[in-house]
């Protein structure tokens, strides 16, 4: 092979590697590109849904009320397999045969833990007439979470069966263990707040505070 042949020989092979470099370069460079641009606004399945709406009606016994719990729909938690939650954020009461409508709340900020119907029979909790709406509720955020939710303490409440009247009993509760309705027509809760276990009292339907006294402190220690 003389010299020409040889030089020509070099100036394919680095052409042809030249060629195999710029391939690579344009190849990620594409690749980049599919992933940095912009992104056409595809709707979800979810897309539909909207972020707020109410349950279905729940009559509230022995009267002529019906109770619609106003949900919303939350995200999944980072790294959740679990799909979109709902929290209860108020409640509408619908009254009498014209349904006027009485929110429990003026606004829909709060987080609702629990809502019941709290029977004035003792003897019948589960279908007796109802005597006042038992609220649990989340106002602030606590724990600094940036969110609410259960692990932020609390406050307790009671309205009457069409959702007036509402007053907050209790505040900065971090657990209620029992709530039972007494013969005598009195709330009675077994509440955790900061390190001590306390059962108070109220009257039904006035929620005037009748006792409050501490059971124990919660141990510290082993």
């Amino acid at each position: 092979m003389n010299a020409a042949h040889l030089e020509s020989l070099i100036a394919l092979i680095y052409r042809w590697r030249l060629g195999l470099l710029l391939s690579g370069v344009l190849l990620i460079g594409a690749v980049w590109w599919f992933d940095e641009a912009p992104k056409a606004d595809v709707p979800s399945a979810e897309a539909g849904v909207p972020a707020m709406s109410f349950s279905e009606g729940e009559p509230v016994r022995g009267t002529d009320v019906q109770l619609l719990r106003l949900t919303l729909r939350t995200e999944p938690e980072k790294f959740s397999s679990s799909g979109y939650g709902l929290e209860v954020r108020n409640a509408l009461l619908l009254v009498g045969p014209d349904a006027t409508p009485h929110w429990l709340f003026k606004g829909h900020q709060n987080w609702v833990r629990r809502l019941q119907q709290l029977s004035g029979d003792p003897d019948d909790p589960e279908d007796g007439d109802t005597a006042a709406l038992y609220v649990e509720y989340v106002s602030t955020d606590t724990n600094g979470d940036q969110r609410l939710s259960s692990s932020d303490r609390f406050n307790v409440a009671v309205a009457a069966p069409d959702g007036t009247n509402f007053q907050t009993l209790l505040s900065d509760v971090q657990q209620v263990f029992s709530h039972v309705v007494t013969e005598e027509d009195e709330l009675t809760v077994v509440y955790q707040k900061a390190d001590a276990v306390r059962q108070a009292r109220f009257s039904l339907p006035s929620g005037k505070l009748l006792a409050d006294k501490e059971v124990v402190k919660v141990p510290q220690a082993l």
